[in-house]
């Protein structure tokens, strides 16, 4: 989806947790996302080969 939006983030010290509440400007519904912020080391790639 692609539209102007407008987040406002919140996060907890010393927590992984963030909340950003956010707004679509065209249609000015909301659009908040809750999520786990996570560390790069925390991402693996895989790699398989496709036969």
């Amino acid at each position: 989806m692609e539209c102007e939006y407008e987040f406002i983030d919140y996060e907890r010290k010393g927590r992984n947790k963030t909340i950003s509440l956010g707004i679509l400007k065209a249609s000015n519904e909301r659009a908040d996302v809750y999520a786990n912020v996570i560390d790069i080391k925390d991402i693996k790639f895989v790699t398989e080969k496709m036969f």
